[in-house]
């Protein structure tokens, strides 16, 4: 049977997670929306293309997957209190992957031309990252101030009626001082509304706070960050507003659940537009259900 118009109910309970702010989910919205419908807007997919959109989101570009395994080794070696089987298991993971990597990392599922040379450049640097942050973690953290770790997964934090989502690497308390400590593999420009994020939560709780972003290749180097009130109460403006574009564009399609439609999914993607810019799309994960693979 064809389905012409998507159950209330199911769209009602998934909204609520739609309308959840982040800084990540208000880029992706600014920046294109097909790619928001497949990443968070599921509810509004058919069967065989929310089973292809569940594959592709598994994938990751190269240089975003090992940040994300330094991270989770970072978090390894902290619990266990060594970085020697935290690099094992890294190699392990790593010779793993790379035995298939199509299933994991975008640029081998597309195609892309990837060298071994530059294979094994990415596990030069990730163990050089690994072993530059056990040196820097050992001689600037106690162990005992740590309050939070990546591995604690997504943390909810309110502005008015506004759920946002957010995520530090490290979080360490020491009395009313809260340090807010950001691993970047590598020296790369920074998002700042990551970090006035970071600085309006522990601030809210009333703690004197400050964003420490540790680069870790090739050599360390630490930058802090702090911001002044009328700072953040613009950051907060700006949340406000984000967040109001999102709600309104998804209460607009609260008409593909009161409304019989003919064709729904193509009003749908009809709705959620493709970027114009291309160089956008060079990377996407989702590229396959735009152009093709």
């Amino acid at each position: 049977m064809k389905i012409t118009k998507i159950p209330q109910s199911k769209f009602e309970i998934n909204y609520k997670n739609i309308v959840k702010w982040s800084n990540y989910k208000d880029r992706i919205f600014n920046e294109c929306k097909r790619k928001f419908l497949y990443k968070y807007v599921g509810v509004f997919l058919p069967p065989k293309t929310k089973e292809k959109v569940d594959f592709l989101k598994k994938l990751k570009t190269i240089k975003n997957w090992q940040g994300e395994v330094i991270h989770k080794y970072i978090d390894m070696s902290i619990n266990i209190g060594s970085i020697e089987k935290a690099l094992q298991n890294f190699e392990n993971e790593f010779d793993s992957i790379m035995s298939n990597p199509a299933d994991k990392i975008a640029e081998f599922y597309y195609g892309y031309q990837i060298t071994n040379s530059q294979i094994k450049e990415i596990f030069d640097i990730s163990i050089f990252a690994l072993k530059n942050f056990w040196f820097f973690f050992i001689n600037n953290i106690k162990k005992e101030n740590i309050i939070f770790m990546d591995s604690k997964g997504i943390q909810e934090f309110f502005l008015d009626e506004i759920t946002i989502l957010y995520k530090p690497d490290l979080v360490c308390k020491d009395d009313d001082k809260i340090d807010v400590f950001d691993w970047k593999t590598y020296d790369i420009e920074l998002e700042i509304n990551q970090f006035k994020l970071y600085y309006f939560v522990f601030c809210s709780q009333g703690f004197e706070t400050q964003c420490r972003v540790v680069s870790l290749y090739p050599s360390i180097k630490e930058e802090r960050l702090s911001f002044d009130k009328n700072s953040i109460d613009e950051y907060k403006d700006f949340i406000r507003k984000s967040y109001d574009n999102i709600k309104k564009f998804m209460d607009d399609c609260r008409i593909f659940v009161h409304q019989d439609h003919e064709n729904l999914f193509e009003e749908i993607l009809e709705k959620f537009k493709q970027t114009d810019n291309k160089n956008i799309c060079v990377k996407c994960e989702f590229r396959e259900l735009c152009f093709g693979k």
